[in-house]
């Protein structure tokens, strides 16, 4: 009877290891999801929000020196 309690305890054990190391991961990233209307069905990417330090953001402009503005009489066009 101990035995069967000592080896029940040690597959727990493996379990709680296993559903940590494997099942982690798959809530870390993004999941797929479907939800369903009354005429469509929807198919959403949902991606978690990921926090980023000041130093990692990159900022890009864009300058417009030297290029002519678009003129709005003519439609936008150069």
């Amino acid at each position: 009877m101990w035995i069967f309690i000592i080896e029940l305890a040690i597959s727990v054990m493996i379990a709680y290891v296993y559903n940590f190391f494997v099942f982690q991961w798959i809530t870390a990233g993004p999941n797929m999801c479907s939800l369903r209307d009354d005429d469509y069905y929807y198919f959403v990417k949902a991606v978690p929000k990921i926090t980023i330090t000041a130093a990692d953001k990159k900022v890009q402009s864009f300058s417009t020196k030297g290029k002519k503005k678009n003129n709005k009489n003519n439609g936008g066009s150069e």
